[in-house]
């Protein structure tokens, strides 16, 4: 029933959604859209930027130095199995991937994934106020609170999931726009 712990909770559901909108391609090459796709590695799955450099050269490649080069072939395995559609090449000890320009169907198809992670995030949140709410009547049931916090305590969740699905909105609107611009 702590409104400090609600306001964590909603701030933690934002990184991951700013995060999901990260790893999501737009026009720019980004070592994010890599970053975390999971290598298998000596029998352990490991996030790409643990193993390896990730740069951007030209606009659209991105350059993959591993740190191990007995790494290379489970990363280019990786990146090919990534849902980014991309074909790594090798060219010695470092992995290049040309990014190519996105459709207007690839486009589409991304915007309508925002909005699907932007559902899904809406619903955490709504997931989270939920359960709150739930612990507000049970103190207030057990006589732990009078009704004037009771109230108070709903109100200030409120304003609390208000201002994180604006902030989520405008953070979709953001990408989406950045993906239909040329």
């Amino acid at each position: 029933m702590d409104l400090k712990n609600f306001d964590n909770q909603l701030r933690k559901t934002i990184e991951n959604f700013k995060s999901q909108m990260a790893s999501l391609r737009t026009n720019r090459a980004s070592p994010s859209l890599i970053e975390d796709i999971l290598v298998e590695y000596y029998n352990t799955k490991m996030p790409l930027k643990s193993l390896a450099l990730i740069n951007v050269s030209p606009p659209n490649v991105l350059m993959v130095q591993p740190y191990d080069l007995m790494s290379i072939d489970a990363i280019v395995k990786a990146i090919q199995a990534s849902p980014l559609g991309v074909q790594p090449a090798k060219e010695g000890n470092l992995i290049r991937i040309v990014l190519p320009p996105l459709t207007e169907e690839r486009r589409r198809e991304l915007t309508k994934i925002v909005s699907q992670k932007q559902e899904e995030t809406r619903i955490n949140i709504k997931k989270a106020r939920e359960e709150l709410m739930k612990e507000v009547e049970e103190a207030f049931d057990q006589k732990e609170i009078s009704e004037d916090q009771k109230f108070h305590l709903k109100e200030e969740a409120q304003k609390l999931v208000t201002e994180t699905n604006k902030i989520i909105d405008e953070l979709a609107a953001k990408k989406e726009e950045e993906i239909m611009s040329l």
